[in-house]
């Protein structure tokens, strides 16, 4: 402890004196640059006063410092002399110290700085937009394929030919009980077979063969009687007992007709020649309740292919009548026209086809 005491009295006794209130001359840096040449103007005179007098204020404060009494820590004989000597001007007309010089130059090296990032960041940010931009725009424009719809493509439905009950080819049987059958039964029965052909196709011909209750045909005599057709029996006598009936699709109507084998044809040719005044009357029954009247006085004289056919019409619309014909050894009895000349073509092919038949059998024989 005594040793600290000396050694700060050593130190006290080294150190130089200085009056608090000495009105010493302090060296300054305006002195310095007096020295260089320089002229002074009256601002900067009274700066160098300022600086003057705070120099001086500053080495009072550090005298106080000096007394072990007064509480202050003694500054270090280097750090005394640092403190009193002058600092020199970097910039002998800039007129500012070296700390803002400091503080400028720091804000110029900053202020690049700054500005490279926020462009930096601009470009970025640009970029960005523009990709974004250009991204929604290839997308908006774009369209989108839709997936091919399904057509539904409708197959044409198979036309369904309806079965038809009766054939067209082949000869079909209409079945008449003789013991109980009268006219009105027969006349209902071929209205019935009537409005089930009407469901087949125009201008179809079907052959019936009239049977008894044991499936034997009916002779054209026993028919006549029954349905109550009355014909002469000079007529009936010259006509077989074969015979068949025929249904034919006439646009929106079916009439009725027949075929009935001939027995001796100049005989029928000359009879019903003289019945035709009374042959509508006769025939009636076979107009299926169709009304009718007879527009002409007499029969009239028309050629079909090779066979010559007589007939009256019996409506406006000719779409009734009375056509008969004698065509090879059938009597061929029709209720329109058509009707009498589809009974006609269907008797030729049945003719052709039964010579062909016949000429195949007879050449079978000669091989044989």
């Amino acid at each position: 402890m005594f040793e600290h005491n000396k050694n700060k009295e050593a130190e006290k006794e080294s150190m130089p004196e200085i009056k608090a209130n000495s009105d010493a001359v302090f060296h300054t840096m305006r002195d310095d640059l007096k020295a260089m040449g320089g002229k002074i103007t009256l601002d900067e005179k009274k700066d160098n006063a300022g600086a003057e007098e705070m120099e001086a204020k500053k080495t009072r404060e550090e005298n106080k410092r000096v007394s072990p009494f007064s509480g202050n820590v003694l500054k270090k004989p280097s750090d005394a002399a640092a403190s009193s000597s002058p600092v020199p001007l970097r910039n002998n007309h800039a007129g500012k110290s070296p700390m803002k010089s400091r503080v400028s130059i720091k804000k110029r090296s900053v202020i690049p700085k700054f500005v490279i990032s926020a462009v930096i960041i601009l470009i970025i940010a640009s970029v960005a937009l523009g990709s974004y931009i250009l991204w929604k725009t290839r997308n908006s424009g774009k369209i989108e394929p839709k997936p091919p719809e399904e057509v539904s493509i409708e197959k044409p439905q198979p036309t369904e030919t309806p079965i038809e009950k009766y054939s067209s080819e082949n000869p079909n049987y209409l079945s008449i009980d003789t013991e109980s059958a009268t006219s009105e039964s027969i006349s209902q029965l071929l209205k019935q077979t009537a409005s089930e052909i009407k469901e087949s196709e125009n201008g179809k011909l079907f052959e019936f063969v009239a049977t008894d209750a044991n499936n034997n045909p009916l002779s054209f005599s026993i028919f006549s009687y029954l349905f109550k057709i009355s014909l002469s029996p000079e007529i009936l006598d010259s006509l077989e007992e074969n015979f068949s009936l025929y249904f034919y699709r006439d646009n929106e109507n079916v009439r009725l007709g027949a075929a009935v084998d001939i027995q001796d044809t100049e005989a029928i040719s000359s009879e019903i020649s003289k019945e035709e005044n009374a042959l509508v009357s006769e025939l009636q029954p076979l107009f299926l309740s169709n009304p009718f009247s007879e527009i002409g006085e007499s029969f009239n004289t028309g050629q079909y292919k090779d066979f010559q056919i007589r007939y009256i019409n019996l409506n406006e619309d000719n779409t009734l009548s009375v056509d008969y014909s004698i065509a090879g050894d059938k009597l061929i009895i029709g209720t329109s026209k058509d009707t009498a000349r589809a009974i006609i073509d269907k008797m030729q092919q049945s003719n052709a086809a039964a010579d062909t038949e016949n000429t195949s059998a007879e050449d079978t024989d000669i091989e044989l």
